[in-house]
């Protein structure tokens, strides 16, 4: 089976960052959820909800997203909040989507969904590589970088090492002009709060979810 280079930032500055190999299946379906499904139980594993009070405070943060998403909307069902704050999921921050302008080559950044909620700390290192592709976004928890090429018909892993993620690498380059392009950049900025107060709608993400994983 083939593999691929991802790189991970852990959340602790002491520690160093890493590059990850991947197994990539052979099949579409199961080459396009591998990743995600890998970093759902690294956050299971390292940064568990801690008993009730954790729970309680997941169901909190979801509820507080929700209202501020669309303060008119009913209050949301008990227990599905329940639900939610047991199930793990990996938000995805498109720090270069891959578009036809970028040749269908794309950079994402994977977190954990609930790290605010389970109050992680700050990814500094994480955070900063957001900025410098013009996405300023507060990280918390470890978190991850991969590239793929994807066109919606095909989908292909490619490397993607630590060294990769310095502030003048090409592609950071390119993420920093076209990310300042968009339509409105102060909403692409708050993606992360975005894409949390969405998965709030069902305990687990829709399957167009996977699509970019």
């Amino acid at each position: 089976m083939a593999s691929v280079t991802y790189a991970l930032i852990p959340a602790a500055n002491d520690e160093p960052m890493l590059d990850l190999k991947l197994a990539v299946p052979d099949s579409l379906e199961e080459n396009i959820g591998c990743l995600t499904k890998t970093l759902q139980d690294h956050y299971r594993r390292v940064a568990p909800i801690q008993g009730e009070e954790g729970k309680q405070a997941v169901v909190d943060s979801v509820r507080a997203q929700l209202s501020q998403k669309n303060p008119e909307a009913k209050a949301p069902d008990e227990t599905m909040l329940g639900l939610l704050a047991q199930s793990q999921t990996v938000d995805i921050i498109q720090l270069l989507p891959a578009t036809a302008a970028s040749g269908f080559f794309g950079v994402n950044m994977y977190v954990d969904d609930k790290g605010q909620a389970k109050q992680s700390p700050i990814n500094e290192r994480a955070s900063h590589v957001c900025t410098a592709c013009g996405m300023p976004t507060e990280v918390r928890g470890d978190a991850f970088v991969a590239k793929v090429w994807d066109d919606q018909d095909g989908f292909v892993r490619h490397d993607l090492c630590v060294s990769d993620l310095a502030s003048d690498a090409p592609w950071v380059l390119e993420a920093r002009q076209r990310n300042a392009t968009r339509a409105d950049p102060k909403q692409a900025a708050q993606q992360l709060n975005q894409l949390q107060a969405n998965a709030a709608a069902v305990p687990e993400p829709p399957k167009a979810h996977w699509r970019s994983g």
